[in-house]
């Protein structure tokens, strides 16, 4: 096995083995091993790039339909009797973490259908996008305007060097061959002193803990490599930002709640689990379980968020 790509570390122990595809869209099994230096955790083998790009079904994730309401509408009052979506931390996720900067040129590397960009755009963001996949480029594309996507990989956009304000990688990193030269090709784009903002699934999460090998931000094959905040800030630094601040953050997390329940009891993805009131009554009592929990172990929330701000 070849040396980890952030400690540089070459001794590993396996975490789980025989895990299939939750989206039952890719055969076969894989392996998970955590790197015992800096507990980055990774598929072993590790798919090369063309493997990880064959990976993807046209109905993965980031092909869903653009939502049509802005983000400033009328969000319907089951929505807003969900607590967690009232606290501070949940805010400041909602906008990426940029909500403290004034508007300018946004660049999302991933952007899948643009759905992020588009909550962006409406707070007055200029807002681009580069996506490898040709559907969730096109949907884009809609969204906001087809030249204001680049469909193809980071390392061959065309935008400017050093011509945005923020670059933001939403759930994005862990689908990476090689995560280090794909920051760098990203903070290209950066001006200096812009904000770089990376979000990833937290392999020290809660919700791992819980459901272990049922975690639906595991992922396998489409998640080549899992974070956690011992070992993502080093990576972000490596690459080149400095300043960096590492959060993680659970109320975001209902999607993989239901999702990993569901893998759990019903061992396949889909919506069926939550189809009941009572279902939908344990999803949330374990939401708000799981905020309460990361307040006293702020570690621990779902998502790894590093923010780091480009030197010059």
């Amino acid at each position: 096995m070849t040396p980890c790509c952030i400690c540089r570390g070459n001794t590993y122990s396996t975490l789980y083995t025989g895990v299939r595809d939750f989206f039952e869209q890719v055969p076969g099994t894989w392996n998970l091993v955590v790197c015992e230096q800096c507990g980055l955790v990774q598929l072993d083998p590790m798919p090369t790039g063309v493997e990880i790009a064959g990976f993807y079904a046209h109905d993965y994730v980031t092909h869903a339909e653009v939502p049509k309401l802005a983000a400033t509408e009328t969000q319907p009052l089951k929505e807003k009797l969900k607590v967690w979506q009232h606290t501070s931390s949940y805010k400041r996720r909602y906008l990426f973490y940029l909500d403290d900067c004034e508007p300018g040129a946004v660049l999302e590397v991933g952007c899948g259908n643009g759905a992020n960009l588009l909550r962006l755009q409406d707070r007055g963001w200029d807002v681009w996008g580069t996506e490898p996949d040709g559907d969730a480029a096109a949907q884009a594309g809609q969204a906001i305007g087809p030249d204001r996507i680049f469909c193809g990989n980071i390392e061959h956009c065309p935008y400017p060097v050093d011509k945005f304000d923020a670059v933001l990688m939403i759930h994005v990193l862990e689908h990476v061959e090689q995560p280090e030269a794909f920051l760098r090709a990203c903070w290209r784009h950066l001006r200096p002193g812009g904000r770089g903002v990376v979000i990833t699934p937290n392999v020290s999460s809660l919700w791992h803990a819980l459901f272990g090998r049922t975690w639906f931000s595991m992922s396998p094959p489409y998640h080549v490599r899992l974070f956690s905040p011992r070992n993502l800030p080093r990576l972000v630094a490596a690459s080149g930002l400095d300043d960096a601040a590492t959060y993680t953050e659970m109320s975001h997390s209902t999607y993989t709640l239901q999702q990993s329940l569901q893998v759990t009891f019903a061992k396949r993805t889909g919506p069926d689990f939550t189809t009941s009131p009572w279902r939908q009554a344990i999803v949330g009592i374990l939401q708000i379980l799981g905020l309460g929990v990361s307040q006293l172990l702020p570690m621990r929330g779902e998502e790894c968020i590093v923010l780091g701000t480009k030197p010059g």
